[in-house]
């Protein structure tokens, strides 16, 4: 990399002080939760985070979990009244993910991003698929690049970690990846990364789609505290899915506690955040980041920030197995699930807090007024507000829908499962005739935004 990175941007790392063959409704008894009321959405305290926030990465580009129920129609979402401040932040808006427990679908909420820089978001959705319904994965894609070309699946990784001595402490281990070339695969082997403060390293890697796998070339972006706002995903009841009236996200994820209940679960290419403790969620799927990392796949935040605190002389490895070593025994010392149990915890005791202290989701207002948010927050006018989310929603559903053609509609590259979306090969009687024809690239919009060019050449603030 070329790019000029500042070091002056402060991190908060918190310190410590205390196979998929198995069904996944066998993993589940009834959900625990309680519910409050079912008249408003439910803000829950853990759960998935917004792809767009922090991208996942594997391996080996797999297959998005498929489901039998279908996804709700998106929710009329309206981002909150204030904003972070930063380079280049755009309002990317909320999508449905499936939930193994409830066996139906929850709301993870848009974000308030600060974009990294040279990146343009390419948002996931659902596919028809045969058997159901199944989910696409997001990717951030160079933001100068016009098209996204469609390559064949790469053969399975050979990465099987360091192959030469670790030059000092500063330094991590960023996997090896398959680079394609003149219509072959050639293997890239891994290599070590000098530890920048400011910036986490997200590598080379591919995202699986109907169509073949999309290269995602490797890119720096900001440490967790420094991307913007997340907010905590919600649960509509049966019969409120807001059709007819907007929905704004109140409840905000506390990313500066997240490093101790982080987890991972590939088939649904997302972080997990909260109480995914304990052997059912193991049996099903779900990894602490740390266990995840360097086994299936690579967790960029995992390396980054065990970097950042080995070089401070704290064994954060040790730190955070023990911590779910805890968890995993004890369910008492577990995070609240729900927004309205954190409430009703908090001064009663310290048990679910998280490494950090204090909870892993609060209220928006609370976090501003108590100036815990970890960015500087603005107040926006009611009309900056619905002119930010209509234009960022607009464009990103009309990508989506342009995935979807590109993706589910056309004639599929060799070895994908999905014809027209539903495996229905009659679909596609002209397919001989259209092989030469086939679209192999999905066009980008090419936002038109303003950004300081010190943004765009990673340059510090």
């Amino acid at each position: 990399m070329t790019q000029r990175l500042s070091t002056s941007i402060i991190l908060f790392v918190a310190s410590l002080t205390a196979t998929f063959t198995i069904p996944v409704s066998a993993c589940f008894a009834q959900s625990p939760e309680s519910i409050a009321s079912q008249a408003e959405p439910e803000a829950l305290a853990r759960g998935p985070i917004h792809e767009a926030f922090a991208e996942q990465v594997n391996f080996d580009p797999v297959p998005g979990i498929t489901v039998a129920k279908q996804p709700p129609e998106l929710i009329d979402e309206v981002p909150p009244q204030v904003q972070p401040e930063g380079y280049n932040v755009q309002w990317i808006p909320g999508y449905w993910a499936w939930d193994d427990e409830r066996e139906d679908f929850i709301w993870v909420s848009g974000v308030w991003r600060d974009i990294p820089p040279d990146r343009q978001w390419v948002p996931g959705y659902w596919a028809d698929a045969v058997g159901g319904y199944q989910w696409i994965a997001g990717f951030w894609a160079l933001d100068r690049a016009n098209e996204v070309e469609y390559l064949p699946y790469p053969p399975a990784s050979l990465e099987r970690g360091p192959t030469s001595p670790q030059p000092s402490v500063s330094h991590y281990w960023v996997t090896g990846c398959w680079q394609y070339h003149d219509q072959r695969y050639r293997w890239r082997p891994g290599y070590w990364v000098g530890h920048r403060d400011d910036w986490v390293w997200t590598p080379d890697h591919y995202v699986w789609t109907p169509r073949g796998a999309v290269y995602v070339r490797g890119y720096w972006d900001y440490p967790l505290v420094r991307r913007g706002v997340a907010f905590a995903p919600v649960y509509f009841h049966a019969g409120n899915r807001y059709r007819d009236r907007n929905y704004s996200p109140s409840v905000a994820i506390n990313v500066g506690n997240l490093l101790f209940d982080l987890f991972v679960q590939p088939r649904h290419h997302h972080y997990y955040f909260g109480d995914y403790y304990g052997d059912r969620y193991r049996r099903a799927g779900y990894q602490s980041n740390f266990a995840f990392h360097g086994r299936s796949g690579y967790d960029p935040l995992f390396a980054h920030y065990s970097t950042h605190q080995r070089r401070g002389g704290v064994d954060f490895d040790n730190q955070v197995r023990q911590w779910h070593a805890v968890r995993d025994r004890d369910e008492s010392q577990r995070p609240p699930r729900t927004f309205n149990e954190v409430v009703t915890r908090t001064g009663r005791d310290e048990r679910g807090a998280s490494a950090a202290g204090g909870s892993l989701v609060e209220s928006l207002t609370d976090m501003i007024s108590n100036g815990r948010s970890n960015v500087r927050i603005t107040r926006t006018e009611e009309q900056e507000q619905q002119i930010a989310a209509a234009r960022s929603s607009s464009v990103l559903r009309d990508l989506v829908q342009q995935r979807i053609a590109a993706e589910v509609q056309s004639d599929p590259v060799a070895g994908s499962p999905l014809d027209d979306g539903r495996g229905r090969a009659s679909a596609n009687a002209q397919g001989p005739e259209n092989r030469d024809k086939r679209v192999t690239t999905l066009k980008l919009p090419g936002l038109d935004i303003d950004i300081d060019a010190n943004a765009r050449n990673g340059q510090g603030r």
